[in-house]
């Protein structure tokens, strides 16, 4: 079996972990974070389907749609505990001590 097909995958895999992790902590603004994920998991994808024996045309198609989704899924994902994160702090911030 031709090992390029597990690399690019868990090139895709940590592409997804590194976006994730990189949302959560603010590290860029969320639109630059999510056009450089989603383009390296379509890239990663693409590879993934050209080394497993796949026609140009086959590994476009599994690079947008596998890869462009499960990115979206993990963008979406991280904004909202991102987001929900954030709104418990200010709720916090808000309420009055307790006696």
């Amino acid at each position: 079996m031709n090992p390029l097909p597990i690399l690019f995958f868990i090139v895709f895999a940590l592409v997804l972990l590194g976006g994730y992790v990189a949302i959560r902590r603010r590290l860029a603004g969320l639109p630059l974070l999510a056009v450089l994920m989603i383009s390296a998991c379509v890239i990663a994808m693409f590879l993934v389907g050209l080394t497993t024996g796949g026609s140009l045309p086959q590994a476009i198609f599994v690079g947008l749609l596998v890869g462009g989704s499960f990115s979206v899924i993990v963008i979406v994902v991280a904004n909202y505990f991102s987001r929900a994160e954030a709104r418990k702090a200010a709720a916090l911030e808000q309420s009055p001590p307790s006696p």
